[in-house]
C-alpha cells in the first residue's frame, strides 16, 4: 500500500512525526478493516504533538528537538489532532524562535475543554511503552505485536575516530535509502550527538543485511533528496521514495531507543476480519 512520507524541513521535529506516523497507521489500519481506502484518512498533525512535548519539558522554550520519550508522553496524555487544525510549519516565523519552538503560537496555556484542537487531539490519545538501548529481536517482537513503531537511531558517527553523517548522506544511501555499514570497519556513533526518530513499519529478510534482515522505516525527510529510487525488497515487493532500509545488525548494535502501543493490536483494531 503506498504511504507517502512527509518532510519535516530543517526542523529538528522527527520525534514527533515518527510517533504521529505510527498512529496515523492505525487510523489507516481501521479504515482498511471496515472495507474503506485507507488513503483518504485525515493526516494528523506533526506541529501540534511536537508543541505537546516541549510544552512537557522543564524548558519549553529552549530551542531544538524533543526525545522521543517526550513525544511518547505528549500522544499519552495530550493525544494528536488532525492537521487541518494545525497545519506543519516547514519554517519558524521571524519573531516565533523562542516560543516552544512549535513555529505558530501555541493556544492558551490552559484552554477550554470545548477548544477544537484539543478535544480533536483527546480522541487520539493512546499510552506508549518505551525502552531505552532496545536489541533487534525486541524491536521484531514490539512490531509483531504493536504495530508500527517510533525508533531513535544514531545520524553521525565514523571509523577511526572520525566523526561524520556519510553512513545517511552519501550517494548510494540518498538514492537507494538503505545503509550499508561496510563488514570491514568498525562505525561507531558519535556518543553526544543527536539521534533521529524514524517510524519502523516492517522486517523483510534481505541477503545483502547484516544479520540477514532489513528494517523497513519511514522517514521524515524529502523524498526528493533522500531515498528517491529506493529499490524492491528481495521478495520483490515495491518501496515508495522517502523510506529507508537499516540492518538488524546495526539496530541490534546501535538503536538509541523505541517507543511503541502499548496496547496489542488485538486489543486496539479487533481480531482481522
Amino acid at each position: 500500500m503506498p504511504w507517502p512520507t512527509k518532510n519535516q524541513f530543517s526542523r529538528p521535529t522527527c520525534a514527533a512525526f515518527g510517533v504521529a506516523a505510527a498512529r496515523e497507521w492505525l487510523v489507516m489500519e481501521q479504515l482498511s478493516r471496515s472495507g474503506q481506502n485507507p488513503l483518504q484518512h485525515p493526516p494528523l498533525s506533526e506541529q501540534y504533538l511536537f508543541w505537546a512535548a516541549k510544552r512537557r519539558e522543564a524548558n519549553p522554550i529552549q530551542p531544538g528537538g524533543t526525545r522521543l520519550l517526550t513525544a511518547a508522553e505528549a500522544i499519552e496524555h495530550h493525544g494528536i489532532c488532525g492537521d487541518h487544525l494545525w497545519p506543519y510549519a516547514p519554517t519558524i516565523p521571524a519573531g516565533l524562535e523562542p516560543y516552544t519552538g512549535a513555529g505558530l503560537p501555541p493556544p492558551d496555556p490552559n484552554p477550554p475543554p470545548t477548544d477544537p484542537m484539543h478535544r480533536d487531539a483527546s480522541t487520539r490519545s493512546l499510552r506508549m511503552t518505551y525502552t531505552r538501548r532496545p536489541k533487534a529481536q525486541q524491536v521484531c517482537d514490539a512490531l509483531d505485536a504493536h504495530g508500527p513503531l517510533a525508533i531513535s537511531l544514531p545520524v553521525e558517527g565514523g571509523t577511526r575516530g572520525r566523526s561524520n553523517k556519510e553512513l545517511w548522506f552519501n550517494s548510494n544511501t540518498e538514492r537507494s535509502g538503505i545503509l550499508m555499514e561496510s563488514a570491514s570497519t568498525r562505525w561507531a556513533p558519535t556518543p553526544s550527538a543527536a539521534g533521529h526518530v524514524v517510524c519502523v513499519i516492517a522486517v523483510t529478510p534481505d541477503k545483502r543485511a547484516r544479520g540477514g534482515y532489513f528494517f523497513l522505516f519511514k522517514n521524515s525527510w524529502d523524498s526528493g533528496l533522500w531515498a528517491t529510487q529506493p529499490p524492491p525488497l528481495e521478495n520483490g515487493g515495491p518501496v515508495c521514495p522517502g523510506y529507508g532500509r537499516v540492518s538488524w545488525d546495526f539496530v541490534d548494535t546501535h538503536a538509541r531507543s523505541m517507543a511503541h502501543w502499548t496496547q496489542p493490536l488485538h486489543d486496539l483494531l479487533g481480531p482481522k476480519p
